[in-house]
């Protein structure tokens, strides 16, 4: 059987998306800015959320169709057979997003699709769901644009950027799927497999060396985390699902690649190991105290990879432009023969390393819009002499 999909993801993503979930055996039918729409058997689905470094969400579309008022979305809901999909001693939260005329706003939208799904159980088997907001058994999303509703079960019931390694998380911090998409931007999986080792001279509480550990290693995302709330759903397959697992850990690989981050905060780096140690990658990786400026290349070749600080988050722009200009100079004199990708806000913040990009990403690190600045550092990326 067949089940329609929609993988959302971060802003920017959809199309680096497209291509994860297409190689994860996904039937796209469409990608919006929002994720991708596609088709997928029962194995398929679960592999999707086990294994996708990208998307955000894997939601199950349950049902679609126009509605014209307040009535008929409510009917629409409530007519929906959803002892197919939980039973009523589970709990439920509703998100809901979108507006029209007659629905201006989502909590009100979010309360008549509650309403609907608790008569709903209430007049077939004379029991209602409870509703829990925080840590629900169930999470729904409801989408309603130019008066087309959709409802779709989100299969895992948190963010799959949420990996559940990262209890500490430094003072701008990166989610775990952008820094998935800066090492694919890079290039990193081509380059470790090639033997690359990276280096991650900003590396915070270690998102960016942790997740490169885990691509190197063929670990799958999903592998962390225990709780996905897919065990609540009706047609759920454990032994499926856990044959999926069971795939997944088979094609983790021993690696011999360097793999290491530096921070100048001693509790960020503290903060990074205890990290890598809850994703099982400790082994994997090395991180130090020392500032970036005492970083040196152990190796001929490499991807040094890094989001510096930048002004909208940490620090005054103007205060930013010698650490960048140390960055570029340490990268030149020291890097030659690696590969570079630096993530930042500031076209003239990556200017004032000195070095030209030969590709440049647009990233979004939360809301605020970056560039991922990739370069071959090699004689003829010479710094530029300032005046």
């Amino acid at each position: 059987m067949n089940f329609s999909l929609f993988v959302s993801c971060p802003q920017g993503l959809e199309y680096l998306l497209e291509d994860e979930v297409r190689a994860l055996g996904l039937k796209v039918t469409r990608v919006s800015p929002q994720g991708v729409y596609g088709k997928a058997d029962l194995e398929t689905s679960y592999n999707l959320c086990i294994w996708s470094r990208l998307a955000n969400r894997v939601q199950l579309i349950l049902f679609a169709d126009s509605v014209y008022d307040n009535k008929s979305l409510y009917q629409l809901c409530y007519a929906f057979a959803w002892k197919k999909v939980f039973s009523p001693n589970k709990t439920i939260a509703i998100e809901f997003h979108g507006l029209s005329n007659h629905i201006r706003n989502s909590m009100f939208g979010a309360q008549l699709v509650k309403d609907a799904i608790v008569d709903h159980f209430q007049k077939s088997v004379g029991m209602r769901p409870s509703i829990d907001r925080e840590n629900p058994d169930i999470r729904l999303h409801a989408r309603l644009k130019d008066d087309f509703f959709t409802l779709s079960l989100d299969l895992t019931g948190y963010s799959l950027h949420q990996r559940g390694y990262r209890v500490q998380a430094g003072a701008a911090p990166i989610k775990e799927n952008i820094a998935a998409a800066m090492l694919i931007r890079a290039q990193w999986p081509k380059l470790a497999a090639e033997g690359f080792a990276l280096e991650d001279a900003f590396c915070g509480s270690g998102t960016v060396v942790i997740e490169a550990a885990l691509m190197a290693a063929h670990i799958a995302p999903g592998l962390i985390r225990k709780d996905q709330a897919v065990h609540h759903w009706v047609k759920h397959d454990p032994a499926l699902w856990e044959k999926c697992l069971e795939q997944a850990r088979e094609k983790s690989q021993n690696i011999n690649l360097q793999i290491s981050g530096s921070d100048i905060d001693e509790k960020q780096v503290e903060a990074a190991r205890a990290n890598a140690e809850r994703a099982g990658v400790h082994k994997l990786v090395e991180f130090k105290v020392k500032p970036m400026q005492q970083c040196r290349a152990l190796s001929k070749k490499g991807l040094f990879i890094c989001n510096p600080p930048y002004g909208e988050r940490l620090e005054d722009f103007k205060s930013l432009v010698p650490l960048y200009q140390d960055l570029g100079k340490v990268m030149h004199d020291h890097y030659q023969g690696w590969q570079a990708a630096i993530l930042t806000s500031d076209f003239m913040l990556a200017k004032a390393t000195g070095l030209r990009s030969a590709k440049q990403y647009t990233l979004f690190n939360g809301a605020l819009k970056c560039k991922l600045y990739c370069m071959s550092l090699n004689p003829d990326n010479q710094l530029r002499k300032s005046h």
